[in-house]
C-alpha cells in the first residue's frame, strides 16, 4: 500500500502495527522506534497501535505515535502520552498583510520577549501567572473557561481550543506538591528545547474557502505558540509512572518496557493518573493562552491592532475518551494532533462544514502547514494526524560535546545560512543548533506523505517571519 507498512503480529503483540509516511522516510525510521511501537502493541486491551509520519524513538510510546485501547478493557499509560503533557500548538491570525508586519519583525521579537519568558525554569512575567494556592487550583482544575472569567480569555478562544480548554476529571488532590511547586510561576512562559513563538507569512493556500473560514489568506499573517506543561506536567508523569511501576503487577501486567507502566483504566491508580493528566492539560492550555493574551497587547502596542483570532488550539501530549462506530476508546496520542473532520460532532461550530484546523509546525525556520482531516483519517489513524516534522538528529549529535571535543554534526553557519532573511532569538540565550532545520525531517514530504493518500486536506502554508526559541 502506498505510504504505509504494516507490522503483522508477532510475540506478544495483539494487534497489526501500521506505520505511514512516503518510501524515504519509512526507509529510514529508527530501529527503536519500531520497537516502542510493537511493544506498545503488547499491552492489555489495546485494539489500534500506529506511527506517523514524523515518528522517531522517545520514553516509552515514540514521538508520533497513536495508541488505542478499549475503555472497558484496557490500559493508562503515562509513557504513551509524554512527559510533556499537553505539548501543543495555537494558531491565531492576525488582521495585517505580511507588507505590514515585515519592517517591525525585530521589534515585535523584543518586545513579546520582554513580556513572554522562556527557558528552563524560566518564570513568568504575567500577573496572572503568579496565582498560587486556592487561585492556581482554580485555573488547573477549571482551564481556558477559569481565565474567561478573569478577562484573560474571549467565548471565542474557549470555543476554538481542542476540549474548550478544559479536561476533566481533573483534581489537584491527585498532583504531588513537588509537581504544583514546580507550576507555581510558570503559566505564561514558553520554555525550552523545541518550544517556540513564531510570526508567520502565508506562502501558499490550497483552499480558499476554507482558509477564509480560517481567517487567513495569500500574503496575509498568522502567529503559532507551541509549549506545553513545563515542569508541572513533567513532574506529573514522572510521579505517576513511578507509582504505577509499583502497581501494576497486582494488576498482572507486565510490559516489554517498564517506560510503558501501565494499569487498568478503571484502577485507583489510573483514575488518579487521568485526573492528575487533566490538570496539565488545563494547565498547558492556560499556559498557551496566556501568551496569546500577553502578544495581543505588544501587537496593540506596536501596531494598534485590536485584536488576534485564535483558529484553534490542539493538544500533542495526550489521552482521551472518544467514541468510534459507537465504542468508546481512550486515545494515547504521544507527538500526534486530532484531526477531527467536516461535520463531526466534536468539532466546532464555527468549523463543523469545514472540518477542525489541525496544526502542524515545522522545524525552525521552515514551512508550517494547517490541514483538516478526512473520513479516512477517522478510520486509518483514529482522528490523528502527525504533530511536526520529526527529528533525524539527537541533540547531542547536532551540537556534539564541547567538553569531550566531539564537533557537532551542525555548524553557525549552516545555521545562519537556513534562517537568512528570519529575525530570529532565544530569549534566554541557548544554544539553537539542536533546533536547526538540519535536525529535523523535511515537514513538506512529512505532509504530502499523508496528503497523497487523503489523510489530510491541505489548507495553507506559512512560512516564519520572526522566531522567539525557547
Amino acid at each position: 500500500m502506498k505510504n504505509r507498512v504494516v507490522i503483522s503480529k508477532q510475540g506478544c503483540m495483539r494487534v497489526d502495527v501500521t506505520i505511514f509516511g512516503s518510501s524515504h522516510i519509512l526507509r529510514n525510521v529508527e530501529e527503536e522506534a519500531l520497537e516502542q511501537l510493537k511493544n506498545g502493541a503488547c499491552l492489555p486491551g489495546v485494539i489500534a497501535c500506529c506511527g506517523l509520519p514524523d515518528i522517531h524513538s522517545g520514553y516509552g510510546l515514540p514521538i508520533g505515535g497513536v495508541m488505542v485501547v478499549d475503555a472497558q478493557t484496557g490500559v493508562v499509560s503515562p509513557g504513551a502520552v509524554g512527559v510533556d503533557i499537553n505539548c501543543g500548538v495555537r494558531a491565531a491570525s492576525v488582521p495585517l498583510r505580511y507588507a505590514e508586519v515585515q519592517p517591525h519583525a525585530e521589534r515585535l521579537l523584543r518586545k513579546i520577549a520582554a513580556v513572554v519568558a522562556t527557558g528552563v525554569g524560566g518564570k513568568t512575567r504575567s500577573e496572572i501567572g503568579k496565582v498560587t494556592n486556592q487561585q492556581f487550583r482554580r485555573l488547573v482544575e477549571g482551564g481556558v473557561p477559569a481565565l474567561m472569567e478573569l478577562g484573560y480569555a474571549t467565548p471565542a478562544d474557549v470555543e476554538c481550543t481542542e476540549e474548550r480548554g478544559h479536561l476533566t476529571p481533573a483534581s489537584l488532590d491527585n498532583v504531588s506538591r513537588r509537581a504544583v511547586e514546580r507550576g507555581e510561576g510558570q503559566i505564561g512562559t514558553l520554555g525550552s528545547g523545541n518550544h517556540f513563538l513564531e510570526i508567520q507569512r502565508v506562502s501558499e493556500v490550497y483552499d480558499a474557502e476554507t482558509a477564509k473560514a480560517f481567517g487567513l489568506e495569500l500574503d496575509g499573517v498568522s502567529l503559532m505558540i507551541h509549549c506545553g506543561s513545563r515542569g508541572f506536567g513533567e513532574q506529573i508523569c514522572r510521579d505517576h509512572i513511578q507509582a504505577m511501576g509499583k502497581t501494576m503487577e497486582r494488576y498482572g501486567i507486565h510490559p516489554p518496557s517498564r517506560n510503558l507502566a501501565s494499569v487498568p483504566i478503571s484502577s485507583p491508580e489510573g483514575r488518579a493518573y487521568l485526573s492528575a493528566m487533566a490538570c496539565a492539560a488545563n494547565f498547558a492550555w492556560v499556559n498557551r493562552q496566556v501568551i496569546l493574551h500577553e502578544v495581543r497587547g505588544v501587537f496593540k502596542r506596536e501596531l494598534g491592532v485590536d485584536k488576534l483570532d485564535l483558529i484553534y488550539d490542539v493538544a500533542h501530549n495526550i489521552a482521551k475518551f472518544e467514541m468510534y462506530d459507537s465504542r468508546k476508546v481512550l486515545v494515547h496520542r504521544k507527538g500526534a494532533t486530532r484531526a477531527f473532520p467536516a461535520g463531526h460532532p466534536d468539532v466546532p461550530e464555527r468549523y463543523r462544514a469545514t472540518g477542525q484546523p489541525a496544526i502542524i509546525p515545522g522545524s525552525m525556520g521552515t514551512a508550517s502547514f494547517i490541514v483538516v482531516g478526512t473520513p479516512a483519517t477517522m478510520k486509518e489513524t483514529w482522528g490523528s494526524v502527525n504533530h511536526g516534522a520529526g527529528r533525524v538528529m539527537s541533540r547531542a549529535a547536532a551540537v556534539g560535546e564541547p567538553r569531550k571535543g566531539r564537533p557537532g554534526l551542525i555548524t553557525e553557519q549552516q545555521f545562519r545560512e537556513s534562517m537568512r532573511g528570519i529575525a530570529y532569538m532565544s530569549g534566554s540565550g541557548e544554544n539553537m543548533l539542536d533546533e536547526a532545520p538540519a535536525a529535523y525531517k523535511n515537514n513538506v514530504e512529512v505532509v504530502d506523505s499523508l496528503a497523497e493518500i487523503g489523510l489530510v486536506k491541505k489548507i495553507v502554508k506559512v512560512l516564519p517571519l520572526a522566531v522567539l526559541k525557547g
